[in-house]
């Protein structure tokens, strides 16, 4: 989602993310007549776009498992073949994979979004 348009009970706010207009993204409209203020109505503008932001997966990463990841941690990536220099992401899913075939073998693939 790109944009976020709120009509408040006698307000309006918007929120736009520029770069993924640019490549096409939805609008979303939300109406909401509980929302009797400005700063309100922006509020929950903004907070719509960053749940769509936190809910769009940016990468897959696949490493040994760590007991301490959870969901909602910062992580920075640094890989020289994909151009990326501690390229930040927050962990939006975890999965545990665990499998005898060819010697024990235990991953864990993370799920990544844009923090």
């Amino acid at each position: 989602m790109g944009a976020v348009r709120v009509f408040g009970a006698s307000d309006v706010g918007e929120q736009f993310d520029i770069g993924v207009l640019a490549n096409g993204a939805a609008t979303a409209v939300v109406v909401d007549d509980a929302l009797d203020s400005q700063a309100r109505v922006v509020a929950r503008a903004a907070s719509e776009l960053r749940r769509a932001r936190l809910a769009t997966e940016a990468a897959r990463l696949t490493a040994r498992p760590n007991v301490g990841q959870e969901i909602g941690d910062v992580v920075e990536v640094a890989d020289a073949a994909l151009g990326l220099d501690a390229a930040r992401y927050r962990v939006a899913a975890t999965r545990f994979r665990y499998t005898r075939e060819r010697g024990p073998r235990a991953e864990m693939q993370l799920t990544l979004s844009i923090p």
